[in-house]
């Protein structure tokens, strides 16, 4: 046989290159033989052939962070983006300076994330992105568009002396004494850089499609995608959720290796917490959950017990203050949190349960579970003070609280305590809309059909009635949990960053700005209703605002300052009422 007879060797696949093994790849798409033993999911990354351009076009300067660098004249439907932009450039003291920003960052606290190898590579390659094969980029890209959010660097922020800006990751002088309009402003000058970077990252990931390609760094890419569309302001985000769509596809597929390699109960507790977040959003945003039973029990299972024996499980052991049984009660707690959003979204808020009246039925259920978690969550939070009583954190130097490495015991439990609060209050606000909302609609939908309003008007007004009754209960949860969500947030160290929380921070914000209204109506002096704990978390929810400003301009909307405004109108009326 001819040597032009021969087949032609395929190339190596992308697991065997990294092993630098010989690999005896198949044709039509079929594992190489090394990886169907292990199990592991074969791919082939085509490398371009030839030699190379003499005048290639760089995806990024490394040479220069001044210079910016034009991007073609290309119009892209990404995210509402065009790419008729400067882009800056990535000098590898700026990369390196966004990985730097993992540990503060929680959306950066993903497993996918913190297990990848990402910055292994790039210190490898003295952080020159456009080094890395086409995948891994967009994983580099996502984490440095992600930084942008918490970074102080000159590039993100400018170098105008008149303009302040925090000197590191952990700046507490800096959020301390600089005026709420100066932090906010940080929030606006930040988001030309973002807007271009995540739009590169947008086309960079299409152009490489992750979508299609299982993998645990596109997964990844996939889930900050969708993250960094979460920070946006309330009125122009979208239901719509292609990234996070297909994050939950690759997770599916990945997950049965995951197990077959070895998945602890870290690594459940870990998934726990981000499939509880996934569940709040959806319910924040009224869509249905990405997530299913069955994903809960691949990610985070087995199936726990109920709120009410861990409640009861607590009660027994009230009388010891050790930490201990918090850790066994995190993953089943936020286990639960998923389910509960899938029933108010399937039986209560979502579009085809509107077509029908409100189930009490489905009403009640979520109220009894909602009280049990609210007891849990404040035996929790008694059992951390005392165990953390006389226990000094370094507010200076600690890192942001998802960052549970155990090398700091107390940030680890007010991140357990915080992620319970955060749980109850994703809940709570959202059944409490629903409830108000769907007064008016129902007795709307009854008063349309004048034969139905004549024939059962009595039964009708029974069931108001009760439906009022149920929405003042919520209501009483929601205020407690208004309470709740000002200790968390001053549990949390003095700086830190979570962009994506914006739109509940907002919720809640308003929330509390609609509760003070309706106590100052009630009055019949000129006096304040607010009392000094209420006025402290209103300062709370205040600087929460202004910290989420910093990350983004969603604060800097027309909404989000007319919020600010009013909370901040009601503190100085009720200190004016007290003469200071």
């Amino acid at each position: 046989m001819s040597d032009s007879s021969k087949p032609k060797k395929l190339p190596a696949c992308d697991q065997c290159k990294a092993r630098r093994v010989m690999c005896h790849s198949r044709p039509n798409g079929e594992p190489c033989p090394r990886c169907a033993e292990k199990g592991l999911i074969c791919l082939t990354t085509p490398l371009p052939r030839g030699r190379p351009r003499k005048n290639p076009d760089p995806p990024f300067r490394t040479e220069s962070l001044v210079e910016p660098v034009p991007v073609p004249n290309v119009k892209a439907n990404l995210g509402g983006l065009s790419l008729a932009q400067e882009l800056p450039g990535l000098t590898t003291e700026f990369v390196a300076h966004c990985f730097d920003v993992i540990v503060y960052a929680p959306q950066l606290a993903h497993p996918l994330v913190m297990t990848s190898d990402i910055h292994k590579k790039l210190k490898a390659l003295s952080y020159q992105v456009n080094l890395l094969q086409p995948q891994s980029r967009v994983l580099a890209l996502c984490i440095i568009c992600t930084a942008t959010r918490a970074s102080f660097h000159p590039l993100v922020l400018g170098s105008d002396p008149n303009k302040p800006r925090p000197e590191s990751f952990t700046d507490v002088r800096f959020f301390a004494n600089a005026s709420n309009a100066e932090i906010l402003d940080c929030g606006v000058r930040r988001m030309r850089v973002f807007n271009i970077l995540r739009a590169q990252a947008l086309m960079a990931a299409w152009e490489a499609g992750i979508v299609v390609q299982p993998s645990n760094e596109n997964a990844a890419s996939c889930y900050l995608l969708d993250q960094l569309d979460q920070g946006s302001p309330a009125e122009t985000s979208t239901a719509a959720r292609p990234w996070a769509t297909a994050y939950m596809s690759h997770i599916r597929i990945l997950a049965p290796l995951w197990h077959s390699a070895g998945f602890t109960a870290t690594s459940a507790a870990e998934w726990a917490g981000f499939l509880m977040g996934e569940a709040l959003l959806s319910t924040r945003n009224r869509t249905a959950l990405l997530i299913t039973w069955q994903d809960q029990m691949l990610l985070s299972g087995p199936e726990p017990p109920t709120l009410e024996s861990m409640l009861a499980s607590l009660e027994k052991a009230s009388s010891n203050p050790s930490l201990t049984l918090l850790w066994g009660i995190v993953r089943p707690f936020l286990f639960h949190i998923p389910v509960l959003a899938r029933i108010l979204y399937e039986d209560i808020a979502g579009d085809y349960a509107r077509l029908s009246p409100i189930s009490e039925a489905a009403v009640i259920k979520m109220i009894s579970s909602l009280t049990v978690m609210h007891s849990i969550i404040c035996i929790v939070l008694g059992r951390v003070d005392a165990a953390l009583a006389g226990v000094a954190d370094s507010p200076l130097t600690q890192s942001a609280v998802t960052t549970l490495d155990g090398t700091n015991v107390g940030s680890a439990a007010r991140a357990a305590s915080y992620a319970a609060v955060f749980s109850f209050i994703g809940l709570v606000l959202p059944l409490y809309r629903e409830l108000e909302y769907r007064e008016v609609t129902d007795l709307g939908l009854r008063q349309s059909n004048a034969e139905d309003l004549r024939m059962g008007d009595a039964a009708d007004t029974r069931k108001d009635q009760r439906l009022r009754l149920l929405r003042l209960q919520v209501h009483g949860l929601a205020v407690n949990g208004g309470k709740l969500l000002a200790k968390g947030f001053r549990n949390l160290p003095s700086v830190h960053y979570t962009p994506a929380h914006w739109g509940t921070v907002f919720d809640w914000a308003r929330f509390f700005a609609d509760e003070a209204d309706a106590a100052l109506q009630t009055q019949f002096d000129s006096s304040s209703p607010l009392s000094e704990e209420d006025v402290a978390d209103l300062h709370t929810i205040v600087r929460e605002l202004v910290l989420t400003g910093y990350t983004s301009d969603a604060a800097s909307t027309p909404a989000g300052l007319l919020v600010l405004e009013r909370l901040e109108q009601h503190i100085q009326r009720a200190k004016a009422s007290w003469g200071r």
